[in-house]
């Protein structure tokens, strides 16, 4: 995981006014509010019945579910995207992706949104930072808090800072957080609103979801060298393949069937299609048209698009990959025809106690090939 990247310092020469900063706060409210329409937590959701209630809640992701359905949160950690190796950044694209898909959230996704706003359409010097309360339940966006002022002491963070709290649909100067910061508390079963305490609570930078930490992870530079060296990956695996495959078949007594020889010589040509398309793709990356969106969206940027688009050239060589060292059950019949095989294994290799010396070959680079598909699929949750 990158580590926290501090504000350039020409960026933190720049000064922002009291009055921009506060519209900049209010272009993110209407923005997240046009996306996400109901959430859980809101006073006005005192009117619910408890049924609805609760099924704000499932749609939320904070009720425990009995059956198969999960909410947003639940589905927010099942997105995974092969080319953001940043798990933070990974999360903050799914949470805002997610949130705006069904258009439900409460205050932690309203924060996000704003963030993105603000990430995708302010001045890049300007700094927003996702707080939310130790102690306490609530998340919000701080915007232009002065570089090096304490997190936990707004009195510190300069009179320009703005607390830009979508979820109260309010934003107004850190100096009032004493008077305006509100803390949500679900109390006998009532959404209620508790005045910050910091005899008992405390304001809470969390560092990796700020401006200054996300726009650098943030580019189609970064999206293109996650994707080539993926792509390289996928190459070098068909390649110890083909190789594994050849070894085996110029060995007479392994593969000495005619038939059994030209399996290994069509699978060994299909690879090679696959591998230059890939090299192809690798060498003309520059030309695609990365930042072109097939639909008009607000919530579409050209990271998102070229995002997209790149996905979906990886899994489509990803699964062609997977395909390429597959052999049909026909195409088995024949290679292993002395063994009566039943169980399956990798890449549709079935697997027999007895095996003969070619399918024990055949197994272990289908092994290794495995094991290197694996890696790149693991890959995103190291780094």
């Amino acid at each position: 995981m990158n580590s926290f990247t501090a504000l350039p310092a020409d960026n933190a020469e720049k000064k922002f006014t009291l009055e921009e900063t506060l519209e900049l706060a209010r272009r993110a409210i209407a923005y997240a509010h046009r996306h996400i329409k109901i959430g859980s937590t809101q006073i006005s959701n005192n009117q619910l019945t408890p049924e609805e209630f609760t099924s704000r809640r499932k749609a939320i992701g904070e009720e425990s579910l009995q059956d198969d359905s999960f909410g947003i949160r639940q589905a927010v950690n099942t997105v995974k995207n092969p080319l953001e190796n940043d798990l933070d950044l990974a999360f903050f694209e799914s949470v805002v992706m997610t949130s705006a898909k069904y258009s439900v959230g409460n205050c932690a996704e309203f924060a996000h949104f704003a963030l993105d706003f603000v990430l995708r359409n302010a001045d890049p010097a300007m700094i927003g930072e996702l707080f939310y309360i130790i102690n306490g339940d609530h998340k919000f966006l701080v915007l232009n808090r002065e570089p090096g002022s304490e997190p936990e002491k707004p009195s510190t963070w300069g009179e320009n800072a703005v607390i830009c709290d979508v979820w109260a649909n309010d934003a107004y100067q850190a100096s009032d957080v004493m008077t305006k910061l509100n803390n949500y508390a679900r109390v006998d079963g009532v959404n209620t609103l508790r005045k910050f305490n910091p005899a008992r609570q405390v304001l809470t930078c969390d560092e990796n979801f700020t401006t200054t930490y996300l726009r650098p992870l943030r580019t189609i530079e970064n999206l293109k060298i996650n994707f080539i060296t993926k792509l390289t990956k996928l190459k070098d695996t068909l390649e110890n393949y083909k190789l594994g495959l050849v070894t085996v078949s110029e060995d007479k007594s392994q593969s000495e069937r005619d038939k059994a020889k030209q399996i290994f010589a069509d699978r060994i040509k299909i690879i090679d299609v696959i591998t230059v398309d890939i090299k192809r793709m690798i060498m003309t990356i520059d030309e695609l048209n990365l930042s072109e969106p097939e639909i008009k969206d607000e919530i579409l940027d050209e990271y998102r698009v070229a995002k997209s688009k790149l996905c979906r050239l990886y899994r489509k060589f990803q699964m062609e990959t997977v395909a390429a060292m597959q052999f049909s059950s026909a195409e088995q019949q024949v290679l292993f025809l002395e063994e009566n095989t039943k169980t399956p294994g990798l890449f549709g290799l079935f697997r027999n106690s007895q095996k003969s010396p070619l399918r024990r070959n055949l197994e272990e680079i289908s092994d290794q090939a495995n094991h290197s598909l694996l890696s790149l699929r693991t890959s995103n949750s190291s780094q």
